[in-house]
């Protein structure tokens, strides 16, 4: 009976130290701790399903607080972080949004938060430059290059979009914030094509020493960019030229000109602004900004800007052209000045969202009604007139190539600005120019504004052009 005693009893006590070894094996591998953190994480999911985003938070920084080890639960509360700063973002409650970030990378600092938290403060410093508030974009631009930083990988995608910002906002007729987001963009990410906008964008306000600098970078990173060497050959005649030049500035124009040109500036003082006066009613805008006119001596202007013999002035930003050196230059100056002028109206009304077909139908219409020209005398003499679509158009003036086509794609860009202006007067021109700065497509603006199709608006302009002109 003892030796069974003995036995029983160490049994017992095996059986003991076994139920505690499986208890303690079993609490560590499912802790009560780590149950109800879960727990937590399943109601915040529920709150945020709902969209009530600060009670969910809630739930997900008790369930961090509980087990700030797990990373899934680590997880979990920046994805929450993040929803909700989203959401925030979306309101322009950005500080909020920034702050909600802060707390995400502080859990977890890794390229995905320090990239959502460096895209927050751009978005934020674009939000602070659409106010005028430019100091403190600066500021913001600068805290979200310092998180973008940290990586190559999160760098290069706050380059570019801050770059994709930069285009949207010269898009926008806004230029001087475009040239921050491309100098930001410059700062933490260094592409050509955003050194070559910097220059082109400099270049258009005359500035040519930022101009050249800017190209001298683009080229610096792309050495085989063929278009960027002719404009680095281009800028360096005109700023010796420019080395020479004389200012005069009248009303709504500067003007440039070199020292040695003889130039009436009274006739060009008379012929511009009866230009800005005409061309604004017309086309109903009048700029703020002074357009810049510079005057070349014949020699000078094709020597440097490599033009066709038949190309009399130019606009790229501002106007360039030969100088009035006799008679036959004085009579015809004012349609040059009239058709250019144009260009730099539309643009600037459009905010460059207008096709170059429509503008130069709209300059030659400007140029022929200055003229007085009878349309009827050079069409007469057309034997074949090509498809009348803005397809054509399109296709026509997307080539520098000189053609017979091309040629005759000038008139008929003309035939359809007069087509428009007989149906629907200048104000119809107007409206459509308006929806253009609007960003819509031009098919889009003809129907939103004269509620027609794109298709019954060609045949009835193809109408109108062969029974008038053609």
């Amino acid at each position: 009976m003892k030796a069974s005693g003995s036995k029983l009893t160490i049994l017992i006590f095996l059986v003991v130290i076994i139920s505690i070894i499986l208890s303690i094996f079993v609490f560590n591998l499912f802790p009560r701790k780590l149950t109800g953190s879960f727990e937590y994480v399943r109601k915040g999911e529920e709150l945020l399903d709902k969209g009530r985003h600060v009670q969910a938070i809630t739930y997900f920084e008790r369930a961090y607080k509980s087990s700030p080890g797990n990373d899934a639960i680590k997880s979990s509360l920046v994805w929450a972080y993040s929803m909700y700063s989203g959401v925030l973002a979306k309101e322009d409650k950005h500080d909020e949004a920034i702050m909600y970030l802060e707390k995400a990378y502080n859990v977890t600092p890794n390229s995905s938060t320090m990239q959502n938290l460096s895209f927050a403060y751009s978005e934020k410093a674009l939000h602070e430059a659409g106010k005028g508030a430019l100091a403190e974009a600066k500021n913001n631009y600068a805290k979200a290059i310092q998180y973008a930083s940290e990586s190559p990988a999160v760098s290069r995608n706050l380059g570019v979009m801050l770059y994709n910002d930069g285009v949207d906002e010269f898009r926008s007729g806004r230029e001087d914030i475009a040239i921050l987001c491309f100098k930001e963009s410059s700062t933490i990410y260094k592409e050509a094509r955003t050194f070559e906008m910097l220059g082109d964008m400099y270049y258009k306000r005359a500035e040519l020493k930022k101009a050249r600098y800017y190209w001298h970078m683009a080229m610096s990173l792309n050495p085989n960019n063929v278009a960027l060497s002719e404009k680095m050959g281009k800028i360096g005649k005109e700023m010796a030229l420019a080395a020479r030049e004389k200012e005069s500035e009248i009303t709504h124009f500067e003007i440039r000109y070199t020292k040695d040109l003889p130039i009436d500036k009274e006739l060009a003082a008379r012929t511009l602004e009866k230009a800005y006066v005409d061309i604004g009613k017309d086309l109903g805008y009048f700029p703020e900004a002074k357009t810049k006119i510079f005057f070349y001596s014949k020699e000078d202007f094709v020597n440097t800007f490599k033009t066709p013999y038949f190309v009399k002035a130019f606009y790229d930003g501002s106007i360039k052209m030969p100088a009035p050196q006799n008679y036959l230059d004085r009579e015809k100056f004012a349609t040059y000045i009239y058709h250019e002028y144009t260009h730099a109206i539309v643009s600037a009304k459009t905010k460059n969202n207008c096709p170059t077909w429509l503008s130069e139908g709209i300059a030659v219409w400007e140029e022929f009604k200055k003229e007085k020209t009878d349309v009827r005398k050079i069409t007469v003499e057309i034997k074949k007139v090509p498809e009348i679509s803005f397809k054509f158009l399109d296709g026509s003036f997307k080539t520098d190539e000189i053609t017979a086509d091309k040629a005759l794609c000038y008139i008929l860009s003309y035939t359809l600005v007069d087509f428009i202006v007989n149906n629907w007067g200048m104000q119809g021109l107007q409206g459509v120019l308006k929806r253009l700065a609007g960003k819509q497509h031009i098919a889009n603006a003809i129907d939103d504004e004269f509620l027609i199709s794109e298709g019954e608006f060609e045949k009835n302009w193809r109408d109108y052009a062969m029974e008038k002109y053609f």
